[in-house]
């Protein structure tokens, strides 16, 4: 749910999650807060850049997660959209190889969390995977137990 020149922080990558592709749920508007498709945006972004330089890491891993391969000319344009968008969300001549890991696993994690408790984890913002167990955590007992929705899904966590 993110998007230069400085650190990425996770919630900027974790704002909204995009659940489908929009080119599979066209009635279901994936990109939250927005009214364009994926390709108005894309081309918008074009024309104000040459590499769509103007999408902040947040558009950039939606636009990444929500990409349809119908949307462009062939597959060549279709690989170069996808790097271009990749290289903007994660930033890779600035992170390292384990930051980069890092974003994506706290992506995901947030992601398989149940919706309830993905929503309060993300009031907060966790900047990294820890940081998200322990919210998780805090939820948990807060909420007066353990859900074993939450211990079904994350069966191991090495931190």
């Amino acid at each position: 749910m993110s998007q230069v020149g400085e650190k990425l922080f996770p919630e900027q990558i974790m704002m909204s999650p995009v659940k489908a592709p929009a080119c599979l749920y066209p009635h279901v508007e994936v990109l939250q807060g927005t009214k364009r498709s994926v390709k108005e945006s894309s081309n918008k972004s074009k024309k104000s850049s040459p590499q769509m330089g103007s999408l902040n890491p947040e558009s950039a891993r939606q636009h990444f997660r929500s990409f349809c391969y119908h949307d462009t000319p062939g597959p060549y344009e279709a690989v170069s959209q996808l790097q271009e968008l990749c290289s903007q969300w994660l930033r890779p001549e600035i992170h390292s190889k384990e930051q980069i890991l890092e974003l994506l696993v706290l992506e995901q994690f947030l992601d398989v969390l149940p919706s309830h408790i993905q929503n309060w984890v993300q009031k907060y913002r966790p900047q990294n995977v820890k940081e998200a167990v322990a919210l998780v955590d805090r939820f948990q007992r807060e909420s007066g137990g353990i859900s074993n929705e939450v211990s079904r899904k994350i069966p191991y966590m090495s931190l």
